[in-house]
C-alpha cells in the first residue's frame, strides 16, 4: 500500500514539473521570439504572429515603405515563411524617364510650395496626454525613444489621439503588454508595460478611451512606455502632447 502511495506522489509531482516548464516557455517578455530588428537587416523571413505593422515597428522602418519595397497592397496582409526586403531596391532611370522627371521639374519653378489645406488636415493628429503621472525617462533616456511615465498598478490608460489598432499582443521584447494604434498615414503610437488590453487588433478608438491597464512589477514603479512615430522613426512625444 505504502509501495503505491509513493508512485502516486511521484507521478503529481512530475506532471507538476512538467506543468511549470511548458508554462515557462510560453512566449512573455525576454522571449527570443519577437526581437527588435536590428539596423541595416536586409531580409526578413515571416514568423507565426507576425504583422507588417508590427515588423515595421521593430525595425524602425515605415510600413507604407517596407509593403512598398516588397509589392504588398492593402490591407498589408503577409504569410509565414516569407522573405521580406527591408531596404529600397536600386531604381534604374532610363534616359527618356529621366528627361520627363526634369522636364515636370522644371514646370513646377515658381509654384507656391504651400501644402494644400486638405493635406495638411489629413496629417493633424490631436493628441492627449496617455496616463496621469510624472515623467520618469525622458526620450533620450529610454532605450527606445518614448517618454516612461510613473503611475501605479491597474491604473487606466488611455489612447493619445483618435486612431486604430494595429497591434495589441506581447510578442515584442521590451514592451510587455503593448497596444499599437495607427493615427494617420504618417504617427503611430504605442503604449507597453500594461497588464491588461481592452483593445484588439483592428479596433478603432478614439482619443481618451481607456486601452490598457498599467502592470506593476515588484520593487520597481510602474511606468507606462509611450512613443510616437513619424513615418516608422521615433520622435520626442513632449513636442507633440500639451504642456501640463
Amino acid at each position: 500500500m505504502w509501495f503505491k502511495r509513493l508512485c502516486l506522489i511521484v507521478i503529481n509531482f512530475v506532471l507538476i514539473l512538467l506543468l511549470c516548464v511548458s508554462c515557462s516557455t510560453s512566449p512573455r517578455l525576454g522571449s527570443k521570439r519577437y526581437p527588435i530588428i536590428k539596423p541595416n537587416t536586409k531580409y526578413y523571413l515571416v514568423k507565426k504572429g507576425d504583422t507588417l505593422f508590427a515588423i515595421s515597428w521593430r525595425a524602425s522602418l515605415d510600413y507604407h515603405s517596407v509593403a512598398r519595397w516588397n509589392r504588398i497592397t492593402k490591407p498589408y496582409t503577409i504569410s509565414v515563411g516569407q522573405k521580406l526586403k527591408l531596404f529600397p531596391p536600386k531604381q534604374k532611370i532610363s534616359e527618356k524617364r529621366r528627361k520627363v522627371r526634369n522636364a515636370k521639374k522644371a514646370s513646377q519653378i515658381g509654384k507656391s510650395w504651400k501644402t494644400p489645406k486638405s493635406k495638411k488636415n489629413l496629417l493633424k493628429v490631436l493628441w492627449q496626454w496617455p496616463l496621469k503621472g510624472r515623467i520618469r525617462k525622458t526620450f533620450n533616456q529610454t532605450g527606445r525613444k518614448g517618454l516612461d511615465i510613473g503611475g501605479a498598478k491597474g491604473q487606466s490608460v488611455f489612447v493619445a489621439a483618435d486612431g486604430k489598432v494595429v497591434y495589441s499582443g506581447s510578442g515584442l521584447i521590451g514592451y510587455g503588454k503593448l497596444i499599437i494604434v495607427k493615427h494617420s498615414e504618417k504617427f503611430l503610437s504605442a503604449y507597453g508595460n500594461n497588464r491588461v488590453l481592452h483593445a484588439s487588433e483592428g479596433d478603432s478608438v478614439r482619443r481618451g478611451q481607456k486601452i490598457a491597464e498599467l502592470d506593476g512589477k515588484r520593487g520597481k514603479t510602474p511606468a507606462l512606455h509611450f512613443e510616437i512615430r513619424s513615418y516608422g522613426k521615433p520622435v520626442n512625444p513632449l513636442n507633440y502632447l500639451p504642456k501640463r
